[in-house]
């Protein structure tokens, strides 16, 4: 009995579970070729502590430096030019709650004749082409991208790079059909010059109902035989013999109108336009809407 509990002691001895725990093992020399024995070399406990710290304190820091890093700015398809949309299938039957269309500061949107007209407003809602209230009101060729053709007799250029643009049902005039343009913006927007030149009239008028309308007259710089003309304008800013200059000088804020225009069925709220029109130079007559409308000039037939 006694022998088997002393072998039961030794196990647990060697095992680590037992025996006196005062008794340590003895350190065994290493001998590295002749000479006297050498201990192992051993790194102090305080070293060991001071390099886990800083390899954890490194950790840390790639960790929070790669978590917070923001990507660079990218130049790829932000700043190319992109190409040129399909024109959407069914025209006439789209209908623009507001354009989409991203354009830069003093883009073209129509020629008339050779003659470059720029926005007058950097975010229109709309570019709505229609038939002009004036005989001698040239036609337009608009420059973007054709979103409906409501006019059965308008055959539309290719799209090009430029705002998106509708053509409106005819009215019965016997004019083009793209012989004026309603630019519709927000409310109280400011109307910026279309063109560069001259102002050459600033006149109040009285429209259907009484409402006062202001009519400004533009003598293009680079066209002094045309005229370009503004009107549904409020509070004018400027005065006959004024230079302005195209897409930076204000010419009024936009007048909202109290009564329903064509361009008005294409939006599904009711909102203020400014309306533009091309004419030879000199002062017209009294508009008759049954007049047929002028013969392009030479310049118009080749824009074409």
């Amino acid at each position: 009995m006694s022998t088997d509990l002393r072998a039961l002691g030794r196990l647990s001895e060697s095992l680590g579970g037992g025996g006196n725990p005062t008794r340590r093992r003895r350190r065994v020399p290493v001998r590295r070729g002749p000479g006297p024995a050498r201990r192992r070399p051993r790194l102090p406990r305080t070293m060991i502590a001071a390099l886990a710290a800083g390899v954890v304190a490194l950790a840390w820091l790639g960790f929070a430096a790669s978590g917070s890093e923001e990507p660079a700015p990218s130049d790829g398809p932000a700043s190319a030019v992109e190409p040129v949309p399909n024109r959407p299938a069914g025209e006439g039957s789209v209908r623009a709650s507001r354009s989409e269309s991203r354009v830069r500061p003093g883009a073209t949107f129509a020629y008339g004749e050779e003659l470059a007209l720029a926005l007058p407003h950097l975010e229109p809602v709309l570019v709505a082409f229609g038939e002009g209230t004036r005989a001698e009101a040239l036609e337009l060729r608009p420059v973007g991208r054709l979103l409906a053709n409501d006019h059965h007799r308008y055959e539309p250029p290719r799209d090009v790079r430029g705002p998106d643009y509708v053509v409106l049902a005819s009215e019965g005039k016997p004019r083009a059909a793209t012989s004026a343009v309603d630019i519709v913006l927000q409310p109280e927007a400011t109307v910026l010059a279309p063109v560069a030149g001259r102002v050459a009239q600033v006149r109040e008028y009285a429209m259907e109902g009484g409402v006062r309308d202001y009519r400004v007259v533009i003598e293009a710089a680079d066209r002094p035989s045309l005229h370009v003309v503004v009107v549904h304008l409020q509070r004018p800013a400027v005065a006959p013999g004024d230079v302005v200059a195209a897409a930076q000088t204000p010419l009024g804020l936009v007048r909202p109108l109290p009564f329903r225009r064509a361009v008005d069925a294409q939006l599904d709220s009711r909102l203020p336009h400014v309306h533009i029109e091309v004419k030879p130079a000199g002062e017209p007559g009294p508009p008759d809407p049954n007049e047929p409308a002028a013969a392009p000039a030479l310049g118009a037939a080749q824009g074409r």
